[in-house]
This record gives C-alpha cells, structure tokens and sequence, in this order.
C-alpha cells in the first residue's frame, strides 16, 4: 500500500547535534500507523529516508510526522560507534516529536502477561499486543523482500512467540534498514529478523496498528540498533538464540513448552 505525504520542511533533530528531521504531513487522512516505522519516503524516485516519528496521539488535522534522513540511517555506526543510546533517551514532552509506536506481539497471552512485560520493557512506543500464535508459511505468494516489507524481529520463537514489527526502508545484496529509530537502542545486537505479512490496518483517532498474519521467510539478522535506524544483515545467523523447555504441573495437568530466546540480558 502506498502513503502520501507532503514535506512541511526541516527541523534540528531534538537530541543529536548537526542531525535533521524532515517533518511531512500524512495525506489522504491517514494516520501515523505502528508498524509504519522504517516506511521508506521518496522523491521523485529517489529516497528521502524513513518515516520515524511522530506528534502526538490525537492530532486535530493530518498527522504530523518525522522522517529519519537516510544519510543519518547510513552512517550511523560512523556517527555513534559502540555508544548504544538507549531507546529511552529520543523520549520527552508531548510537544517534541517521539518515535512512532512500534507493535509487539505476544502469543496466547493474558492481561497479567502484558502488564508484565510492559514494566520489563519501560520503552513509550513499544506496545505490546496478546495475539495467535502467528502461522508459519515459507516464502509465499505475497512477493519478495523489499523496502515496504513488513519485518519481525522476535525476542521469543516457538510455543511462546514475541515479536516486534518495523517496515523495511533500504535493502542491498548483504544488509537492510528498519524503523528509522531504535527499537531497544542498545548497539550491537543479534536478533533473527523475518518478513510477515499483514492480515489489515487497523485505523482510529485513537491508536492504529498493523495486524501480522503469517510469518514468512527469514530475512537475515540484525546486528545493529541505535539511534538512527535497526540495521541488519541478509546472512541468517545459526545460534542466534537459546532453547528453553520446561513443564509446568496445574490440577493434576501437565504442560509442555519448548521455545528459543534470544541472547540477551532480559533473559
């Protein structure tokens, strides 16, 4: 699906000196979505950068947007190095521009589940959402990898899957972009990345989000996230993960959950 948007002009970006934000007006009464972020902005043909950011929740007009120039995406382990930022930091009062909400779903949970990791993940645009388990289809009908693309990055895999979504903005032979912001902003990383598709778009004054259906194909791996983008490479990383299998006894019943997590300090 395609978006329209109308460039209003530049601004100073609000924490990183020298850096810039394009601020653009969504036409056709579209929303700023979650899941959009990392959608890929051109013109006339030639890539602007990201859509990223975001004004508020309610705006009275179009919405008011921010796009990450792809200058920035490119060069940001130039610009940053090994200093992760945090995703925490691009936060601040409701008249400075934030990240857009990045949707993060969560198989078979409860509301105690999502309370839960909410506190664990204290991050103002991931927003968790209790789904199905999402199927798993190989590489399908819906076409190839490509800037647009839906992209998972899951944090759990198996009985228990979480995910979080992003738009694919640049792709090469080796490597990609997303987000056009951080997703946990903590530098380098390895998280398995896959292209799912979208069952529907969701759309309210209050929140909009994208509903994942199938995932597809393994994209690669992400390696990097920080500031300016979550980057990756198209190489499909073996170990990237560790396996948990417990049992868990209830009234006589038994229950089997076998699961991968990804190497990280949360876990």
């Amino acid at each position: 699906q395609r978006i329209r948007v109308r460039v209003i002009g530049v601004i100073n970006h609000p924490i990183f000196d020298g850096e810039k934000i394009v601020l653009v007006e969504m036409e056709d009464g579209m929303p700023i979505v979650a899941g959009m972020s990392g959608t890929p902005i051109t013109i006339n043909g030639r890539l602007l950068g990201a859509l990223g950011y975001q004004y508020g929740n309610f705006p009275l007009g179009r919405a008011l947007g921010g796009v990450t120039p792809i200058g920035a995406m490119r060069n940001q382990r130039r610009t940053l190095g090994e200093r992760p930022v945090g995703a925490s930091i691009l936060f601040g009062p409701p008249n400075m521009l934030r990240p857009s909400t990045i949707p993060i779903s969560v198989s078979g949970a409860t509301p105690e589940n999502i309370s839960w990791l909410e506190h664990r993940f204290p991050n103002r645009n991931l927003n968790f959402i209790p789904t199905a388990r999402p199927g798993e289809q190989g590489s399908d009908r819906s076409g190839s990898f490509r800037p647009g693309s839906s992209v998972t990055m899951f944090l759990t895999k198996g009985d228990v899957q979480i995910g979080a979504t992003c738009t694919a903005t640049e792709i090469t032979d080796s490597t990609f972009s997303l987000c056009g912001h951080p997703f946990l902003g903590e530098g380098e990383v390895e998280i398995p990345a896959y292209r799912t598709s979208v069952a529907t778009t969701f759309l309210s004054r209050y929140y909009s989000f994208k509903i994942p259906q199938d995932v597809l194909e393994p994209v690669g791996t992400v390696t990097y996230d920080n500031a300016f983008a979550v980057e990756g490479t198209r190489e499909i990383r073996p170990n990237t993960m560790l396996p948990v299998s417990f049992n868990v006894s209830v009234d006589s019943a038994e229950y089997h959950y076998n699961f991968e997590v990804i190497r990280h300090r949360f876990y």
